[in-house]
C-alpha cells in the first residue's frame, strides 16, 4: 500500500529536517513525502534540495489550506498522512498504520501521539480518545500529526477551505464522520507534537468563534448567526464538552473510555 504523506510549511527550517527524515527513517519502501512550501525567506529551501526523495514546490500561496490542498492534489498513494513541518513520526509508525489499516478495513485512522519541547523533549503523553460522530462538529479531538486516510476519502470533492485559519483540521474530520466513512483509533505513540512557543493559539478569540460557528452550522440542523449570542453558545458548549471530556477520561466512560488492559508502556512501538 503506497503512503502519500503531505506536508504544509512556512519558515521552519528549524523543524522541517527532523521531519523528512522521521518520514525516511520508517524505512518503508513505497512511499512519496509531498512539502508545499509557502516561499519562506528563512532557508528552508536550502534543506528541502538536500533530499532527492522529496516531491515538493515553494512558492506564495494562500496560507495553510491552500498548501494542504496544492499537497493533496499530488499525491499518488491509497493512504495518506498529514504531518505538519514541526512534527514528526516515531520509527515503526508505518508499520503499525498498515498492520492497524489492514486489520480494521479501516478509511481512516488516528493515534495517540506525544507532546514535545522544542528540543524534542517528551513533555506528554497524550492518550486521545475515541471516535465520536456527534463530538467531530464540536471539537477537534483527532490529532492530525496521527491522522492518515485511504485517498477514496478525497472522491466526494473534499478541499481544505482557505476561509478557516485555524480549525481545518476539525473541518476534514466533521466531514469525514458526516460522510460515513469508517474511523478507528490505533492505541499507540506514533508521532510527536512540538510546542516550540509559535504553534497557532487555541485561545478562544473572534477568528476561533468565527470558525467554530461556520463549522456547526456546515454539519449540523443548528444555524448560528456570528454575533454575541453564537460567541455565548460556541463558549458554553465548548466549556461542557471540556468538562464532559475530563469526567469520561476520568472514571473511563464514554467519549474517554479506554481498555484499560493497554498500559502506557504497551503503546510505545516495539
Amino acid at each position: 500500500m503506497k503512503i502519500s504523506i503531505i506536508t504544509p510549511s512556512y519558515n521552519q527550517k528549524d523543524y522541517i529536517e527532523k521531519n523528512i527524515r522521521s518520514v525516511l527513517n520508517q524505512k518503508y519502501s513505497d512511499f512519496e513525502h509531498i512539502i508545499v512550501d509557502g516561499n519562506s525567506n528563512d532557508g528552508t529551501q536550502k534543506i528541502l534540495k538536500k533530499y532527492d526523495h522529496l516531491k515538493w514546490i515553494s512558492e506564495k500561496d494562500k496560507g495553510q489550506c491552500d498548501a494542504l490542498n496544492k499537497a493533496l492534489k499530488m499525491t499518488t498513494g491509497e493512504l495518506i498522512g498529514w504531518l505538519n513541518a514541526d512534527d514528526f513520526y516515531l520509527d515503526g509508525a508505518f508499520d503499525q498504520i498498515i498492520k492497524f489499516i489492514k486489520k480494521t478495513k479501516s478509511d481512516c485512522l488516528y493515534a495517540d501521539y506525544l507532546e514535545v519541547d522544542k528540543n524534542e523533549i517528551v513533555i506528554k503523553e497524550n492518550v486521545v480518545p475515541s471516535p465520536s460522530k456527534w463530538m467531530a462538529k464540536y471539537m477537534c479531538f483527532i490529532p492530525s500529526t496521527t491522522f492518515f486516510f485511504k485517498s477514496k476519502v478525497l472522491k466526494k470533492g473534499f478541499e481544505f477551505d482557505n476561509d478557516l485559519e485555524l480549525t481545518m483540521d476539525k473541518d476534514f474530520f466533521a466531514y469525514i464522520f458526516e460522510n460515513n466513512f469508517t474511523v478507528n483509533k490505533l492505541h499507540k505513540f506514533i508521532s510527536c507534537f512540538r510546542w516550540h512557543g509559535e504553534n497557532k493559539t487555541t485561545r478562544y478569540n473572534d477568528r476561533r468563534y468565527y470558525e467554530a460557528i461556520k463549522i456547526i452550522n456546515k454539519y449540523s440542523r443548528l444555524k448560528l448567526k456570528h454575533n454575541f449570542i453564537g460567541k455565548i453558545f460556541i463558549f458554553l458548549i465548548g466549556n461542557a464538552l471540556m468538562f464532559y471530556r475530563l469526567i469520561s477520561r476520568k472514571f473511563n466512560i464514554g467519549f474517554h473510555k479506554e481498555n484499560k488492559d493497554i498500559s502506557i508502556h504497551e503503546r510505545y512501538i516495539n
